[in-house]
């Protein structure tokens, strides 16, 4: 939206207020976008690509001599003599229900300087 309200929630500065906007319209959204994209107006690995797939990871070897394919090798080709091989990323700890659910938290041992603050450097 161009226009919005401000919730200051006691904070001084603009970047620690809170912006109301209101929510998005998925239907609206999903309607809008058969209207924009043609039928077959993308190709097959296009599709595969924008799919949700298990995340991998690349891990570097310095006996790996192989080649990383490119998803998209029309602008971007592979890389050849690769040291990386890859491999599915394997999730610890994660139940098969919150496979692809992110959970924002903080490294073990690491304290912030002040509670809800943007920045690790802060005025006294």
């Amino acid at each position: 939206p161009e226009h919005y309200n401000i919730d200051f929630n006691g904070r001084a500065l603009p970047w620690e207020a809170i912006k109301l906007i209101p929510f998005v319209d998925v239907n609206r959204i999903i309607e809008a976008e058969k209207k924009t994209l043609k039928p077959n107006q993308f190709t097959v690995s296009e599709l595969q690509r924008n799919s949700l797939h298990r995340p991998f990871q690349y891990i570097y070897l310095r006996s790996a001599n192989g080649t990383q394919v490119s998803t998209d090798v029309k602008d971007m080709p592979g890389i050849s003599n690769s040291k990386c091989i890859k491999q599915e990323f394997a999730f610890v700890g994660v139940k098969p229900d919150q496979e692809y659910c992110f959970q924002p938290v903080l490294a073990q041992g690491v304290q912030l300087p002040c509670y809800d603050f943007p920045s690790l450097k802060h005025l006294e």
